[in-house]
């Protein structure tokens, strides 16, 4: 009798053991192929982070501008920096925001106030993927005549708008007339004009309106406010099959490497502060 007990057991111990492997290799055959494109993708990518461990970067302006400014001399033409800004409140002692004439409709409605009122931060930002990152579930619907690649193209001043608010804009403008005018109360004489050239939708908070990160930071530095702690995120995203060697030294130069901390320790950078930050790759 015991002997059979034990003959139970075994054979529940063996049937968990078979469904658990089965179910682990089940997971790696629908997930290998994001497994290796995620560890592919990391292989050209370069981070910037805090070396403190601190999730939000909180970096100085002036890092940054120093980056786009010797890009061509460091960065393959075809390689990208992807940066967003830290979250702005937009409120009577920050930042604002409103249409052209006519370009707001159904104002009336009941949940207008709810929604329209809900947008409580403003974001600069040069890639889609830190909406998709930041909102849960969260997709980018570009409007014709719009995409992805002129958003990152950093040239022009856009906003993308959480898809709560769309109905409360004036469909019967053309494209380029649909604008949200962004206003800063530390610099009532600057005014932002974004054309809105998209949406997002999210099971997270409809929170937050995107803008293009040049728009962000024309709108800040307008303000004459501090940018010590203005970046968020900073990743420069690689091509294959390139010697990106004086990339590597010229970073060395600003951030520690992440390899060989101990090499900084005690020591400044060509800013002339202390290494307060490293590239991972």
């Amino acid at each position: 009798m015991e002997k059979d007990k034990k003959v139970k057991k075994n054979l529940w111990i063996l049937i968990i053991c078979i469904i658990v492997v089965v179910l682990v290799a089940t997971a790696l055959i629908v997930f290998r192929d994001e497994l290796f494109k995620q560890k592919k993708s990391n292989n050209n990518l370069i981070v910037i982070e805090r070396i403190d461990g601190q999730d939000s970067l909180r970096m100085p302006q002036q890092y940054l501008d120093k980056i786009l400014m010797d890009k061509s001399f460091y960065i393959d033409e075809n390689a990208s920096i992807s940066m967003s800004s830290v979250e702005f409140e937009i409120g009577e002692e920050g930042i604002k925001w409103g249409m052209d004439q006519g370009g707001l409709v159904n104002t009336a409605d009941k949940d207008a106030i709810e929604i329209l009122g809900g947008i409580k931060y403003c974001k600069g930002i040069s890639d889609m993927n830190v909406i998709v990152t930041e909102k849960k579930n969260s997709s980018v619907e570009f409007y014709e005549g719009y995409s992805a690649e002129m958003f990152m193209n950093n040239r022009e001043d856009y906003v993308i708008i959480p898809s709560s608010m769309s109905k409360f804009i004036n469909e019967n403008l053309a494209p380029e007339e649909k604008r949200m005018i962004l206003r800063h109360s530390a610099a009532s004489g600057y005014l932002g004009f974004c054309t809105i050239i998209g949406e997002y939708t999210t099971k997270d908070e409809y929170d937050t309106i995107y803008v293009s990160y040049s728009s962000m930071a024309s709108l800040i530095k307008a303000t004459n406010n501090d940018m010590s702690e203005y970046v968020d995120t900073l990743e420069i995203k690689l091509n294959e099959g390139k010697d990106y060697t004086k990339l590597i030294e010229y970073l060395s130069t600003y951030f520690a490497d992440a390899n060989s901390l101990e090499k900084y320790e005690g020591k400044t950078n060509r800013f002339d502060d202390p290494y307060m930050y490293q590239f991972v790759h």
